[in-house]
């Protein structure tokens, strides 16, 4: 299985461009491609995200893959350690971002 390069939409927004080599879909949208071009020189998150919300409407609207599959890892996690990064689509957890309260 597969998971983001790093912590960015594009990550896997990228892999449905009409020039990736990943694109096994064959799927091909100037706008989509642009749109997305347009997102890597925004100056600010907020900017980015809307491009990439434009760029997700197009996917949901016109729908070239249909993911089966969800990565997924089961963790378990004591209740006294803090800081695992639940939502890093990374899945990567470093452990000094992690701290151990009293217990």
């Amino acid at each position: 299985s597969w998971v983001g390069d790093y912590n960015e939409p594009s990550t896997f927004l990228s892999l449905l461009t009409s020039t990736h080599t990943g694109n096994i879909s064959r799927f091909t949208n100037p706008t989509y491609d642009k749109i997305l071009t347009q997102a890597t020189m925004e100056n600010t998150a907020e900017a980015r995200n809307a491009d990439y919300n434009a760029a997700e409407k197009i996917l949901t609207e016109q729908a070239p893959i249909a993911p089966i599959y969800q990565y997924t890892n089961g963790r378990l996690i004591k209740p006294w350690v803090k800081g695992y990064p639940i939502t890093n689509p990374e899945d990567v957890a470093y452990s000094r971002t992690m701290y151990i309260v009293k217990h």
